[in-house]
């Protein structure tokens, strides 16, 4: 598990944000969130990264 923290920004990808089933599909689910203005505030963003099928 990846997370890195601090009071300006954090990531998290892993076991926290990825399931079984979205491993076994090929999803990746990554959150990083932010503080612009004041460490009390944060946006937060989530990406889904899809594995791309393979053609045959």
């Amino acid at each position: 598990m990846l997370a890195l923290v601090n009071k300006q920004h954090f990531v998290q990808c892993g076991t926290d944000t990825i399931t079984q089933n979205d491993i076994d599909q090929g999803i990746v689910n990554i959150v990083v969130g932010f503080a612009p203005l004041k460490p009390a505030e944060f946006v937060i963003i989530k990406f889904q990264q899809r594995a791309q099928a393979r053609l045959t």
